[in-house]
């Protein structure tokens, strides 16, 4: 057996955090002493220390990594494809860190002119079923939100048809938001969607999508239009992201 110090060694985990994870049930020791309460481990607990610090290397959590190697009824792919939306939102973000750092960099940006010819298009939402959960989003959980919303289609072996689009409702004080997709079929878990009118702008550059909302909202006031919604769709184009922003009334 080996001592809490030198299993910390082998291990790579520091004495305090094998401590957290003895309390929170991760990796225990296979042994305490009741006299001195030191904690001993074996080549069992080795094992598992490895197998916790490559899903930890993978940007799991902690409840993730307990849930996967204690739990045998859990999905291993769908935690690992709920991070791997993770990864692909925060490529997103760190992408359009680079693009306006270019545009920095080359001189080209201007904090006080703006050049846009900003084109609105009228569409229609036409009626059907939807899936949606609602979200009270921060920034750093987007990622985990959409898997979430992703895992519930799958629980409940709902087809969707479209694209996830976030609705935003402007009337409510609140910064809460639902994630949605059209369905396939009517489900227990899906509500009907009513048909309706909007205009539709293209956002080249997410660093300036408040441009494009303000743009939105003066054509809305001058045209006497009452908004009911507002609908985000991303997508990508050649590794740009670009956003659709649809003004609902």
């Amino acid at each position: 057996m080996y001592s809490i110090g030198e299993f910390s060694l082998i291990s790579k985990l520091s004495k305090k955090t094998l401590r957290y994870y003895d309390e929170i049930d991760l990796l225990k020791p296979c042994e305490i002493n009741r006299d001195n309460g030191y904690r001993y481990y074996d080549e069992k607990q080795f094992i598992l220390s490895k197998e916790i610090l490559n899903y930890k290397n993978l940007g799991l959590s902690l409840d993730e990594i307990k849930k996967i190697i204690y739990n045998s009824n859990i999905e291993i792919s769908k935690i690992l494809n709920n991070r791997l939306l993770e990864i692909e939102d925060q490529i997103k973000i760190l992408k359009l860190q680079e693009e306006k750092i270019r545009i920095l960099v080359s001189g080209e940006y201007s904090n006080t002119e703006y050049n846009y010819n900003i084109s609105f298009e009228k569409v229609e939402f036409k009626s059907g079923y939807i899936f949606k959960i609602k979200t009270n989003i921060k920034n750093n959980e987007y990622g985990k939100e959409i898997g979430y919303f992703y895992e519930k289609i799958n629980k409940n072996n709902i087809e969707i048809i479209s694209k996830h689009m976030m609705k935003i409702d402007l009337n409510r004080e609140k910064n809460d938001l639902e994630i949605f997709a059209f369905s396939k079929n009517k489900n227990p878990y899906t509500e009907k969607f009513e048909r309706c009118d909007a205009i539709k702008v293209l956002c080249e550059n997410l660093e300036d999508k408040s441009i494009y909302y303000k743009s939105l909202f003066d054509y809305s006031k001058d045209n006497d239009i009452n908004i009911k919604f507002i609908v985000e769709e991303y997508f990508v184009i050649r590794g740009k992201i670009r956003l659709n922003i649809y003004m609902c009334y």
